[in-house]
């Protein structure tokens, strides 16, 4: 079950469970009924290692669910951020598209402006799935190398909602896109935060 979280694994886990705890209560009970002490001290041994493989049984249920609510508010962090990000690269396309018809977008530093935002935000987007994607290897290999990784995506989007804030050309955009963008990190931080303490 620790390694596939397959239900029907933690069920057979449970079975399992039960029956050995049965077991090493019979053993008890024989030792006790024919005064076996050897077998009554392996008896009480065997307890105690099985309440404490147990409590670990149910600690990996404990962080799997765990786990699979942190993952899912992941992607939803994700979905929105890239979803945010391509709204801004729109928005931007479609400043442009209006600056050229007007015929006000003739400075080449207008032109570089727009070009700078709209590849911030594509690279924003990219970040955003890197991370979510070393979330996932974090989770399919158990090694948490992967969040390192994920956690250097969160630094360079850090310093992308940094550019974008100082950036944007319009101020009224600039709040609203900045502050949800800032808000859809922060749930993809905590989540890669979690990982880090799974």
């Amino acid at each position: 079950y620790s390694l596939t979280g397959k239900e029907s694994m933690w069920e057979e886990a449970q079975t399992n469970s039960k029956a050995l705890e049965a077991a090493v209560e019979q053993s008890g009970e024989l030792a006790k009924k024919f005064d076996l002490s050897h077998l009554k001290e392996s008896a009480d041994a065997a307890r105690s290692k099985t309440a404490t493989y147990l409590a670990l049984v149910q600690e990996t249920r404990d962080l799997r669910v765990r786990y699979k609510k942190v993952q899912t508010d992941l992607n939803t962090a994700t979905t929105n951020f890239i979803r945010e990000c391509n709204e801004y690269v729109e928005t931007q396309e479609k400043m442009l598209s209006t600056e050229i018809a007007k015929g006000t977008a003739a400075s080449p530093d207008d032109l570089t402006r727009f070009y700078r935002n709209i590849k911030l935000g594509s690279d924003l987007s990219d970040l955003s799935l890197a991370c979510n994607f070393a979330a996932y290897k974090t989770q399919a290999t158990s090694d948490k190398t992967f969040v390192v990784e994920a956690a250097a995506s969160l630094d360079k989007i850090d310093a992308g909602i940094a550019q974008l804030q100082q950036s944007t050309y319009n101020e009224t955009n600039r709040d609203r896109k900045s502050t949800r963008l800032n808000s859809s990190r922060l749930v993809i931080s905590y989540a890669v935060f979690c990982l880090k303490k799974k």
